[in-house]
This record gives structure tokens, C-alpha cells and sequence, in this order.
């Protein structure tokens, strides 16, 4: 008689659901920044990563600025490595140049918990986060994604900008590059706003081609195109507003644990 495998499939899923990844917390590389795992008995644990979704403990960390400066960005990379020995990366960024109200992401002496896939929490919030139907399907999402990339794990800090525009951290995704080049788009497309024929410039910006590390490009075409069909429906002051955030962008400099190559 062949034997019936269903009543072991529920333990099997039930095992595969709750294995935890081997996480590696990366040095942290600036002295701006304290970076500390999230312990299995913080309460944060409790209620963001029950449910199922215990795999998020070892990846997700507490990301305190301990500097004078405010923080105004943030890059944080999860790099998992699946049992076929293949890697996967969440490259997760945090800023204020999108921002209306332009608040820092972290003023001294506060804190942000970090968890891969984009999850942002802020100690403070974290019972109303874990409340909230939409918080829950974001981490879940997170869950899943390490569910299914990760059997090994590194997160580290990968660059972090400062109000007076230094960027620290090894910056191996470019976010410096990112953040000038999405500062000239953005005074290139209010030029254009304020050109003799918006429209007409705006279009060409909107319709040109753009390919990976082309951010100047990107910018362009999403604003350009944002503005556009906002404007024909009277409501293109809400996009001005976000194009003007990336004014705000100070001038970089690589501070002294940057990646100089």
C-alpha cells in the first residue's frame, strides 16, 4: 500500500514556514549610526513578527543616530543567499528628498527599526504598525521574501547622508551618484515647468528611454510624466511639490569611511 503523505504535509510547511535564516549583521560604518540586531524577547519581536513571521527577527535592526547631525538618508541591503547558493538583495532606502514636510530620517537621539523589502518603523509606532492591516501585508511580504531567498543573510549599512551632505558608508549602490543626479532632474524639469513650451518639453522628457544606473533619466521621465497627467487633471501643484523636495538635496562629499574607488 502506498502511503498517504498528506497528514505530513502540514508539519513539513509548518517547519519551513518557522526555519530562520543565518543572519550577519555588517559592521557598522559610521560613527554617526548605532546598529544592534532586534532581540527575540524585544517586545518590538512580540508583535511585528508573530504570526509566521518569526524569519524577520534575525534580519531586521535597530538603527539609532548618535551623532549631532540629522540623518537624511539611509541605505540598508539585506543580501540573502538561497539553499541553491543563489543571491538575492533588498536594497532599501530611506530619504527625505521626497519628503513635503523634508523631516529628517533620523534626528539625533532617535531611532528606526529597519526590516528588509522596504519596512520602516519607528520604535514609537510599532504596536499601531503591527495593528494595521496594511503594515501586516507588508511584513508579510518580507516574510515571503525571505521565506524564499534566504537561507544565509548579511545586512548591512550601505551609506547613510548626513545634513551637511556627507555620505558615509562603502555607497556600493551609488546612492550619492543617485541623489545628484535626482537633484539635477529635478532643476531640469522646473526649468522646463517654466520654459516657454513646458508641454512640448516636458513630452521629450516623459518619452526618452531610460536604462539601469540612469538616474538623471528616470527622474526626468517619472516627473516629466507625473506632472503632465496631473496637470490635465488640475492637480499638478501636488507633483510640483514633490519635484521641489529634490531641491533640497545638499552637496555630497565622501566622508572618511566612504568607498573611495
Amino acid at each position: 500500500m502506498i502511503p498517504k503523505l498528506k497528514s505530513a504535509l502540514p508539519a513539513f510547511v509548518a517547519l519551513f514556514a518557522l526555519a530562520q535564516p543565518q543572519a550577519t549583521i555588517a559592521p557598522n560604518p559610521s560613527t554617526a549610526i548605532a546598529v544592534a540586531p532586534i532581540a527575540a524577547n524585544d517586545p518590538a519581536a512580540t508583535s511585528l513578527f508573530q504570526g509566521g513571521r518569526s524569519n524577520l527577527q534575525p534580519v531586521s535592526i535597530l538603527i539609532k543616530n548618535v551623532g549631532t547631525q540629522p540623518i537624511l538618508g539611509i541605505v540598508v541591503l539585506t543580501t540573502a543567499t538561497d539553499t541553491g547558493g543563489r543571491t538575492h538583495t533588498s536594497r532599501d532606502v530611506r530619504d527625505s528628498f521626497m519628503s513635503r514636510s523634508h523631516a529628517p530620517v533620523l534626528g539625533p537621539g532617535e531611532s528606526l527599526l529597519a526590516i528588509p523589502t522596504g519596512v520602516w518603523v519607528r520604535p514609537q509606532d510599532v504596536g499601531a504598525y503591527a495593528a494595521d492591516p496594511g503594515g501586516i501585508r507588508q511584513l508579510q511580504r518580507a516574510s515571503d521574501w525571505i521565506r524564499l531567498t534566504s537561507s544565509q543573510a548579511t545586512v548591512s549599512i550601505d551609506a547613510i547622508v548626513l545634513a551637511s551632505g556627507e555620505v558615509d558608508g562603502p555607497d556600493t549602490t551609488n546612492f550619492m551618484v543617485e541623489l545628484e543626479q535626482q537633484k539635477q532632474a529635478a532643476q531640469s524639469v522646473l526649468a522646463a515647468i517654466n520654459g516657454p513650451s513646458p508641454t512640448s518639453a516636458l513630452e521629450q522628457m516623459a518619452a526618452q528611454r531610460i536604462h539601469e544606473g540612469d538616474w538623471l533619466g528616470k527622474w526626468q521621465h517619472q516627473w516629466a510624466g507625473d506632472y503632465l497627467a496631473a496637470s490635465r487633471g488640475g492637480s499638478g501643484a501636488n507633483v510640483l511639490s514633490a519635484i521641489q523636495a529634490g531641491l533640497t538635496i545638499p552637496t555630497l562629499f565622501r566622508g572618511a569611511s566612504a568607498n573611495t574607488k
